[in-house]
């Protein structure tokens, strides 16, 4: 090939790739106006283009006690600029808008709640960001070390509480008289009149906390906070958790830049759990009341609910097996608790013990009966009848018990029973 043949052909693939590259954006601009006019047709620029297709989640999304609107949390803007606002929309004609504006939100908190870095036990749950007062006119904004107080018919805001301590799992009690929180482990309340705190407990360490949940409750019992206050507002119930015996292990912070280790109380299987008990203190302060929950330590304090009558509370006792449930009512000023329900799931010894019996069926219950009498297996087939063994084989004739009491148990359609004391106190 001669050098004037190579020259020649140089320049025929210069012209070739200018007008290849000419013509391109042509191309693209028609794609892009073809996509943009057939919405519904997904192609891979409308993958890319914005606006993105994975949207966004509005967050705090909550029913405003008129019970007539809903709020939630709208971000604008986008990385270090992004801020909160506060809507509210019609729930009849799905009217929205403004109630607290960023710059009246940024004003209120100058130091927004951190997000938790662990995702296992109480890093399960995010804290909510606002809560509203019971009379709808105002709202509890919360940051990592302050609380906020914004009332609506003012446009105005003033901190209630505000230092260099974490603050945590913070309520308004019921009548809006307060707002309860924890801080280094105990149990505070500010009013919200004029600001001024008073601490409901005292001695809170990390190893013992008071009003503050451990590792292990919700992480396996799904359980968000450590402390109730009651329906008239007079008194707090809480867990005091002694977790001093529970194993400890470092855990990496991996937001630190040195790489800092913490210590986490974690109970390994068979190991010591934490040593809970229930709580009653005033409003006030004072010397707080002790809830007789029995003299067995291991064992789950799974719920606690205030009795509408602000005078007794139901708790829930749980073995360590989680296969005993009572449920105990407690006099708030005694501390005195009654078992009303006593509830026993399958044990699976009992079928181990009995293979012949369980021939054919699907389910099985044990029950312990009263006054110390043998234990019964109660069998129920696959049609979900019970039926009626030989009483010299179990100690029972269950013949007619599905589904309606006998003595003083229950047997369920599902198969499961329930022991009802003698004397029921009646509960409003």
């Amino acid at each position: 090939m001669t050098r004037q043949q190579t020259v020649r052909r140089l320049i025929f693939s210069v012209i070739v790739t200018v007008s290849v590259l000419s013509v391109c954006p042509a191309n693209r601009a028609q794609q892009s106006q073809t996509a943009a006019s057939s919405p519904g047709e997904l192609t891979v620029d409308r993958i890319f283009r914005a606006p993105s297709l994975s949207g966004h989640l509005n967050s705090g999304l909550t029913w405003m006690p008129d019970g007539k609107r809903l709020s939630y949390v709208e971000t604008v803007g986008t990385g270090k600029d992004a801020r909160r606002e506060l809507w509210v929309v019609d729930a009849a004609t799905g009217q929205r808008s403004v109630l607290v504006p960023a710059d009246k939100w940024d004003a209120a908190l100058t130091n927004p709640a951190a997000a938790n870095t662990q995702a296992t036990g109480l890093g399960r749950h995010a804290p909510p960001l606002y809560q509203w007062a019971p009379s709808g006119e105002a709202i509890l904004f919360q940051g990592a070390n302050s609380l906020a107080w914004y009332d609506l018919k003012s446009q105005s805001s003033r901190v209630l509480v505000s230092g260099t301590q974490d603050l945590a799992d913070p309520k308004i009690s019921p009548d809006g008289k307060f707002v309860s929180f924890i801080r280094s482990h105990n149990l505070w309340a500010v009013s919200t009149a004029d600001g001024k705190e008073h601490a409901l407990t005292l001695g809170g360490t990390e190893d013992i906390r008071k009003g503050e949940l451990d590792w292990v409750y919700p992480e396996e019992l799904d359980i968000t906070t450590a402390y109730w206050w009651s329906p008239d507002s007079s008194s707090v119930a809480y867990l005091e958790m002694d977790q001093r015996k529970v194993s400890q292990f470092s855990l990496l912070n991996f937001e630190s830049y040195t790489g800092e280790a913490e210590l986490q109380r974690y109970p390994v299987p068979s190991g010591t759990n934490p040593i809970v008990h229930v709580y009653v203190v005033s409003a006030e302060g004072g010397t707080p009341r002790l809830m007789d929950t029995g003299g067995e330590t291991d064992i789950y304090l799974a719920r606690v609910n205030w009795v509408p009558d602000s005078k007794r509370l139901a708790i829930q006792r749980l073995n360590r097996e989680q296969n005993n449930l009572d449920l105990l009512l407690a006099d708030a000023s005694s501390g005195k608790t009654t078992t009303i329900l006593y509830r026993e799931r399958s044990l699976l010894d009992q079928c181990e013990r009995r293979p012949a019996l369980l021939e054919g069926f699907e389910a099985f219950s044990v029950v312990q009966r009263a006054h110390r009498l043998p234990a019964s297996l109660l069998v129920r087939s696959r049609r979900q009848t019970a039926l009626s063994i030989d009483q010299r084989r179990l100690g029972i004739d269950t013949s007619g018990f599905r589904g309606r009491s006998k003595g003083n148990y229950l047997l369920y359609g599902n198969g499961e029973i329930s022991h009802r004391a003698a004397a029921l106190p009646r509960i409003p």
